[in-house]
Formats: structure tokens, C-alpha cells, sequence
């Protein structure tokens, strides 16, 4: 009878063992976890837009997809352009006007030229005048070119000339040698008038004027 209660016991102290040792592993703190956790990578909002792990940088080009998903995201696209399109574009009206700002990722003095032409049309009685933006930087930092575009908040029209019509820059002005930041102004399909150099912000006034009006 003795040898019947004390297997009883054991069992019984067995089983309480075992609920023991199960509340015990589903409480325990998370702290002693061994799971690490995953951290979330940071991404700029072009790069949000873009398909997921796509990067931008300056030695990579958009797809015609990303280009798409950026232009969904916000802003507009940098697109190609040869020079003789770009001719026909300042042309394609005779009584407009365009400034045509050149700049590329490398110039320093570009975004401060940049910010005070976004400045000066933003006055009501400079609106008459159409923006373009001409990048002169390759085909392999096109994705760069798009971001930095976008980052700046610009409107107008933004383009990215084929680097195989920037040899053709004289043609602009047989005395540029595609230096930059350079200004050009145009009217009517008139000859143009080329400045590259900085320029101040009372002087970009007063040389846009004629344009205007």
C-alpha cells in the first residue's frame, strides 16, 4: 500500500514540475531574448518612390519605372535632350521668352544661382519669363541629377543635355566653352544673350528686364 502512495506522489510532484517549468518559459523577460532585432534602414523620399532596395547614387541612371514612380512621388522628371530640340524649344513661340539656367552636380556656386532665380520668378511681374534648367552632368548621374532637382523644389522646365551635342555649346555662343553656372536669355526667337559667370541678384534683375516685358 506504501509502495502505491509513494509512486502516487511521485507522478504528482512530476506533473507540477512540468506545469512549473512551462510557466516558466513563456514568461520570460524580453530583455533575455536572443533575437535581434532588425533595424530599418533610412531612405531619402526619391529613393521611397523608388522599387524596393533600389538606391540612388551618382554613377547609376533611372529606369523609365523609376522615372515613373518619381514623378508619381512629386516634382518632375530631368529628361534628355539634344541641342537642336533645346533650339526649337526656345523658339517655339515668338512672342516667349525663356532664362535657361546650365549647371551640373559639381558646381559649388550653382545652388545659391539656383535659389535666387527660383526667387526672382516667383514675383508676379517676372512670370512672363519660362524657367528652363539645362544640366550638362552624363548620363550615369541622371538619377542624381533628378534628386537634386527635386530636392531644390524648382518649377520650370528641367532637362539634361546628351553628352554628345555638348560639344555642339559654341553654337550658343561661339565664345562659351560650356563653363558653368552660365545664364542665357532668349526672346521671340531672336538671337540670345549668354552670361557665364555668377550672377547677383540685383544684376539678374536688371538683365532679365528686356525680357519681361
Amino acid at each position: 500500500m506504501r509502495d502505491k502512495l509513494d509512486i502516487r506522489v511521485i507522478i504528482i510532484l512530476a506533473g507540477l514540475l512540468g506545469v512549473c517549468l512551462m510557466f516558466s518559459c513563456n514568461n520570460e523577460p524580453e530583455g533575455n531574448s536572443d533575437v535581434i532585432p532588425k533595424v530599418e534602414e533610412t531612405s531619402s523620399p526619391e529613393e521611397a518612390a523608388l522599387p524596393h532596395g533600389r538606391k540612388l547614387s551618382t554613377d547609376q541612371s533611372l529606369s523609365a519605372e523609376d522615372k515613373r514612380k518619381l514623378k508619381e512621388a512629386k516634382g518632375i522628371d530631368v529628361d534628355s535632350i539634344g541641342i537642336d530640340d533645346f533650339v526649337a524649344l526656345l523658339n517655339e513661340a515668338d512672342t516667349s521668352s525663356h532664362l535657361v539656367f546650365f549647371w551640373t552636380l559639381g558646381c559649388e556656386e550653382c545652388p545659391k544661382q539656383m535659389e535666387q532665380i527660383g526667387a526672382f520668378a516667383s514675383k508676379a511681374e517676372n512670370r512672363s519669363l519660362n524657367l528652363v534648367w539645362m544640366n550638362l552632368d552624363s548620363k550615369e548621374k541622371a538619377g542624381s541629377v533628378t534628386a537634386k532637382f527635386r530636392e531644390s523644389g524648382l518649377s520650370g522646365k528641367a532637362f539634361r543635355l546628351l553628352e554628345e551635342d555638348q560639344s555642339r555649346l559654341p553654337e550658343i555662343d561661339p565664345a562659351w566653352k560650356g563653363n558653368v553656372p552660365a545664364y542665357y536669355f532668349a526672346s521671340g526667337g531672336a538671337e540670345g544673350i549668354l552670361y557665364d559667370r555668377p550672377l547677383e541678384q540685383d544684376e539678374l534683375f536688371v538683365l532679365a528686364q528686356p525680357f519681361t516685358i
